[in-house]
């Protein structure tokens, strides 16, 4: 038998010819395939916006590695290489980015590495018109549902049978289960079944209690604790958004004890900016639930009431624009302030924040290391019902991870400096009306998709 002739044969000889074309195609790019730390840095000397800020730079620098630990990392990512705005995880090392030095001759703000992803991404289920066209300019392919993605980013919580129908090369943006910690009210009972386990580590979110069942127990907080002077309370739908049916109240007495629905103490000495309460939107990014691997977003917003704030009294309870923080509520009122500087405006970055905090000697490290612990603690809280049905609904992918998730944490500051988590947004908003929204949403998103694609999986031989 003529070996030459086989098909077998064939196929070696046709597997070669397409090695080394690929070597060729990798060095007429000018790309090692296992380059050096160097390298990966040069490929991010551009934008530098999320990592930067935080350090409180002007965005003037370029970036340089600084090592730290990150466990349970598997073999078959090893060789993978992110290179996205405050991180870098290169051969099983992860590098955090901060700020150098560099000549004005050299800077390259508005310059974009030139990164081409080979995949194929569905935005029909989503109506931010923004995760597409950054998708394109990533090289992703924008396909309809019918189609054979690679991700799936959806607006609204998927079924079971879309997670069950999900082929093993195909990823999407929501967990299930994440609503454990993205529903007021379950929220609310992961954290207080966590405070009664450890009671010195989770005083991290305000008294909160679940109505109706916690109903007697409130009204005994209120009258054991608050006999001699007035306690106001929070009021909040059980699953609401965008501030809609929050109201103030301190008395429970008129409250219909039947209605379901949130109750928690509410902070009346919270950190104030130019006289206004202010929270902060931290973005999170879940990549993996087993192992858990939490990517906190090193840039974010900070929206500001538009009414300068007073403790909370009868007359000025019903006055939301002072007392809710939501651009939703806010954007209503004629105050708003629409401001494209960093130090002023309704909605400001972190670097602004951060800039404040070094004026007045706080500690911002330490200050953001508090929010960092919040964060992890809240994702604890519903962490085994979250690998529990990450395992039961992707049985069968075994590549790479079927879902990853950017949730919105709202983070209020009280006057001494400590954070508590108010709620988490499982489909945080991406419109872009401001400039601010559109420096660090779109950010957001590259470096997210360029995070979560490194390790696509290919189609063709992982179809099922």
């Amino acid at each position: 038998m003529n070996l030459k002739n086989s098909k077998f044969f064939k196929r070696i000889q046709e597997l070669r010819r397409l090695s080394k074309d690929k070597i060729r195609k990798e060095k007429n790019r000018g790309v090692r395939i296992d380059f050096e730390l160097e390298s990966a840095l040069k490929e991010r000397n551009g934008d530098c916006v999320s990592s930067i800020q935080r350090k409180g730079c002007t965005g003037n620098e370029t970036l340089k590695g600084e090592k730290y630990d990150q466990s349970e990392y598997s073999e078959k990512n090893q060789k993978n290489q992110d290179v996205s705005d405050g991180l870098i995880q290169l051969n099983n090392v992860c590098f955090r980015l901060k700020c150098a030095s560099l000549p004005k001759s050299q800077l390259l703000r508005d310059e974009q590495p030139n990164i081409s992803i080979k995949g194929s991404i569905c935005v029909s289920n989503s109506r931010y018109s923004m995760i597409g066209r950054v998708s394109k300019t990533l090289g992703f392919k924008v396909v309809k549902e019918a189609k054979l993605w690679n991700i799936l980013w959806t607006d609204t919580l998927p079924g079971v049978e879309l997670y069950k129908s999900m082929k093993r090369f195909q990823q999407i943006n929501h967990y299930p289960g994440m609503m454990e910690i993205c529903r007021k009210d379950l929220l609310s009972r992961n954290l207080n079944r966590m405070l009664k386990l450890f009671p010195r580590d989770y005083k991290i979110f305000p008294k909160t209690w679940i109505f109706p069942a916690d109903y007697g127990d409130a009204l005994n907080y209120a009258n054991n604790n608050y006999k001699n002077k007035a306690r106001t309370f929070i009021i909040k739908p059980d699953s609401g958004a965008m501030g809609r049916g929050i109201w103030l109240t301190n008395d429970l007495k008129s409250i219909n004890p039947s209605e379901r629905m949130i109750c928690q103490t509410y902070i009346n000495k919270p950190l104030l900016i130019d006289g206004y309460k202010f929270d902060l939107r931290v973005y999170t990014l879940i990549t993996s639930v087993d192992p858990l691997r939490i990517f906190v977003y090193n840039e974010g917003l900070a929206r500001f009431a538009t009414s300068k704030y007073v403790e909370p009294t009868t007359e000025n309870s019903c006055d939301l624009f002072m007392h809710l923080t939501n651009y939703s509520v806010n954007k209503r009122s004629s105050q708003y302030d629409l401001c494209d500087n960093d130090d002023c405006g309704s909605k400001r970055k972190f670097c602004a924040i951060n800039n404040w905090l070094r004026r007045r000697n706080y500690e911002v490290d330490e200050f953001w290391g508090k929010i960092d612990d919040i964060i992890i603690k809240t994702v604890l809280s519903a962490w085994p019902m979250l690998k529990h049905n990450y395992h039961a609904c992707f049985p069968a992918h075994d590549k790479i991870q079927a879902c990853f998730e950017i949730l919105g944490f709202d983070i209020l500051v009280d006057s001494k400096m400590k954070p508590y988590v108010l709620e988490v947004n499982h489909s945080p908003s991406y419109h872009t009306h401001e400039l601010v929204d559109r420096q660090v949403k779109k950010a957001l998103i590259r470096d997210t998709l360029l995070m979560v694609s490194t390790p696509l999986a290919d189609k063709k031989t992982d179809i099922t």
